[in-house]
Parts: C-alpha cells; structure tokens; sequence
C-alpha cells in the first residue's frame, strides 16, 4: 500500500526520491548509515525486516549484495 512504511521506510517512488542523501534512508556507498540496507538486512525473525512476513518475497543473498556494492 503506497504511504505505508515498516522499519521507518516507505518504498513508493515519491518517498523514496526524497530519502537519498546524507541523513537520509538511503545513504550511496555508505550501507551503515542507509535505515534502507539495515531494514533488508535483518534477521528473517525480525519484526522490521522488510518486507514483512507474507507481504512479498525477501531479497536473496545476492541481490542484499547486490544493494550493498
């Protein structure tokens, strides 16, 4: 559902364009200060992993890899 967030990160586009940069969730070539790479790297029984149980299909191994080059 647009708007909506789990973990502090909402994924529509509008959102997401506002969130790059220092500070923000998605930090380029910084995955420790990125809430973005935090939230899909989490333990499967995490409750802020995204996306939540049953909402979708995690990322694999590679594409967190993949994010985090």
């Amino acid at each position: 559902m647009a708007g909506s967030s789990k973990g502090g990160v909402a994924l529509d586009l509008g959102k997401v364009l506002k969130e790059i940069g220092s500070g923000k969730a998605i930090v380029p070539g910084d995955t420790e200060k990125s809430d973005l790479f935090e939230v899909v790297s989490l333990p499967d029984d995490e409750g802020d992993k995204i996306p939540p149980e049953g909402k979708g299909r995690p990322l694999s191994t590679g594409e967190v890899a993949k994010l985090k080059e």
